[in-house]
């Protein structure tokens, strides 16, 4: 888990700290205060790869392809520095059983290869594990292929969801899942707080993939998760990535997506029940009232374990204030405003 972090330098954050983060850390702020940038931040320190960097920008549908002229003009990266400054390196730094930082950097000078046909990228990115040691990478592009040298060898486990459900990945993660014995569990908890789901299975019409299907009591055929609901498909993503990940971190965007305020609050116990079953931490944003106040049954039986993190901006400064769980249900209970 992480504990505390520190982001310097990394798009809308000059500098702040998030200090005493639990297992569930639930987001909130008002739009373009940086909670998608938060989520980002981590999963850059968690990875162990610049190619992250092409997801992210696919995520803010912002072009994902590293072309020889964004490659050689260094263009694809610069929209990760604070107000594109590039001379200020990005740090990220998380402390706790998941300790590492992350350090990105234009070099003063490019490095010039001794190699016909291979090209330096003018940045770098450094990571600093757990035991210490610096693995420090600079992209390179070996004719029109772009290689990644001298990698961390672990990344922190984990995947960042957004309200785009990747249905194969799903269906991938499921059928890992299902082969060790161990979504019987995931399936159970969908059927009882999920009323017309009976069963959920992994259909394949001939060497196609899977499909994840769903047996309902209202239909004689099962059907695919996707057309049964949106917000069950939803719910299933986020459980079955959590149980693909012990011991790692999900981070997840808008959490709430899909899914009716009165089901909020059994979301919340789903979530909390399977986090802490296999110690997988979560980072989730909401811009949602009433994601907030289906969190106050779960919260009194475990306020050791949640954290509200609600980032405000004055002056164009972002800061970030943590709540912890005692304080966040007494706030929630009397009503008081904690978006």
């Amino acid at each position: 888990m992480f504990d505390s972090v520190t982001i310097k330098n990394f798009r809308g954050f000059e500098s702040v700290v998030a200090d005493g983060l639990g297992l569930v850390n639930v987001i909130v702020g008002d739009n373009a205060v940086g909670k998608t940038t938060f989520l980002e931040a981590l999963y850059l320190l968690s990875s162990q790869s610049p190619e992250k960097v092409f997801s992210i920008r696919a995520w803010r549908d912002m072009d994902p392809n590293l072309s020889s002229e964004t490659f050689e003009s260094g263009e694809i990266w610069e929209d990760v520095f604070y107000r594109f400054r590039e001379d200020v390196d990005i740090f990220i730094d998380g402390k706790g059983s998941h300790n590492r930082s992350l350090r990105i950097g234009r070099l003063r000078e490019r490095a010039v290869s001794l190699v016909e046909g291979v090209h330096y990228a003018n940045i770098m990115f450094t990571w600093t594990v757990a035991d210490g040691k610096e693995y420090e990478c600079i992209p390179e592009k070996h004719d029109k292929q772009i290689r990644f040298p001298n990698l961390p060898p672990d990344a922190v486990s984990g995947a960042l969801l957004t309200a785009n459900i990747l249905t194969q990945n799903l269906a991938d993660q499921f059928s890992k899942l299902d082969a060790a014995n161990e979504a019987g569990d995931l399936i159970r908890m969908i059927c009882e707080h999920w009323e017309d789901v009976q069963d959920l299975k992994i259909l394949t019409k001939g060497e196609g993939k899977g499909t994840l299907c769903a047996s309902l009591k209202s239909l004689d055929r099962k059907v695919p998760l996707g057309l049964a609901s949106y917000g069950l498909n939803r719910l299933l993503y986020v459980l079955v990535t959590i149980a693909s990940f012990p011991d790692g971190v999900v981070y997840i965007d808008e959490i709430d997506t899909g899914l009716y305020y009165e089901r909020l609050p059994d979301v919340w116990g789903l979530i909390y029940k399977l986090a802490s079953s296999t110690r997988t931490q979560i980072f989730a944003t909401t811009h949602s009232g009433d994601a907030v106040d289906a969190l106050l049954p779960v919260i009194r039986d475990h306020e050791a374990d949640f954290r509200l993190l609600r980032i405000t901006k004055e002056l164009d400064t972002p800061t970030i204030h943590v709540v912890k769980g005692k304080a966040l249900a007494a706030a929630i209970a009397s009503h008081g405003e904690v978006r």
